[in-house]
């Protein structure tokens, strides 16, 4: 029905006519390429993998996800609480007879009664058994700087290896998009280096003295923009050893989002992590998270023959304790020491 349109109303028109264009452009754009990209992955179905060079987002011939995360570090590092930290999400370097990653990591613990400075050069080498199965060993190398821990004016150090972590992943899905890996730690690091004939504190020992274990799912979400990474793991952390430690088990939920520009992919990503105790020393509880949310950035660049990673993480955390030992109001929320990453993947032969 034709209808006459009166001057009051015309620019009312007018700016509704562009609001709804405004809307229907983008979408329209994004129907036309979701059915450039359906018809390019039809065609690309059409022809047997060992003729055309696919895409990385679509070949099953190589790990989609690195899968490897710090989560406190490597050995006891993780008795810090410092839960969650730093993912690489983007292509790592393949094809070789084995993939190496290899990723240093920062952390500082400074606070009124210690001074600390520790770092973990953790090397992941790992083989592709089949499209859908991959082995693969974790092996740390730790150093502890301690300042002045007993305030006696004396410094220390502790330096060696950690505790080695046995790997296994199952890639899930037609793309391999969705992977499933249990991780076994063994006992391999020092857990009861002594000082004056004193037991170091269990976070600063190399390992726990106790196996460990953890199992991780990750999904993998690739857009025409980036890719979103969301998953979950389990975590056995050694429970007791035979120094009275303890080590409470976890829970861990997480997201991460990465943009494609070029070679570089900038992301960002949170972790939650839960535990149902408060880890101990020598039988004494320590302030260690009971929940922890770890916001965290990272960049990437990679080639066909390798790639490198730098990103930090900063968990905050809530460890239940509203009184000192003095009985004095104290906050249980806090940030708990931060940490920084770089990392290099290769894959040699």
């Amino acid at each position: 029905m034709l209808a006459a349109i009166s001057r009051w109303n015309r620019p009312g028109l007018i700016w509704g006519i562009l609001g709804l264009a405004a809307l229907a452009v983008p979408l329209a754009h994004r129907v036309t390429a979701r059915r450039e990209l359906a018809r390019r992955l039809d065609r690309v179905a059409a022809v047997p993998l060992d003729r055309v060079a696919v895409p990385v987002a679509l070949t099953t011939r190589g790990p989609l996800l690195a899968s490897w995360q710090t989560v406190g570090g490597c050995g006891s590092g993780a008795t810090t609480g410092s839960g969650g930290g730093v993912k690489w999400i983007g292509p790592v370097a393949t094809g070789g007879l084995f993939n190496v990653l290899c990723q240093a990591t920062y952390m500082a613990i400074d606070d009124p009664t210690r001074q600390e400075h520790h770092l973990y050069v953790n090397s992941l080498i790992s083989k592709d058994l089949s499209e859908k199965w991959n082995v693969g060993v974790s092996v740390p190398l730790v150093y502890k700087y301690l300042r002045d821990p007993y305030g006696l004016d004396v410094d220390l150090s502790n330096s060696g290896l950690g505790d080695i972590y046995l790997q296994v992943t199952r890639r899930l899905g037609a793309i391999n998009d969705t992977s499933l890996t249990a991780a076994v730690g063994l006992p391999t690091g020092k857990y009861d280096q002594l000082y004056k004939n004193t037991p170091l504190r269990q976070h600063q020992q190399l390992g726990f003295g106790r196996v460990a274990g953890t199992l991780t799912l990750d999904h993998v979400m690739d857009e025409l923009w980036g890719m979103m990474v969301v998953g979950g793991s389990a975590s056995w952390r050694g429970g007791e050893n035979r120094l009275a430690n303890y080590r409470a088990p976890s829970a861990s939920g997480y997201g991460y989002l990465g943009y494609y520009a070029g070679k570089l992919i900038p992301s960002v990503g949170l972790t939650l992590t839960g535990l149902p105790a408060h880890d101990r020393d020598r039988s004494q509880d320590e302030l260690t998270g009971l929940f922890i949310a770890a916001p965290s950035v990272a960049l990437e660049w990679s080639t066909d023959w390798i790639a490198f990673m730098a990103g930090a993480s900063f968990p905050y955390q809530y460890d239940g304790v509203n009184r000192t030992s003095e009985g004095r109001p104290r906050t249980p929320w806090a940030w708990a020491p931060w940490s920084a990453s770089l990392a290099v993947s290769i894959a040699p032969f």
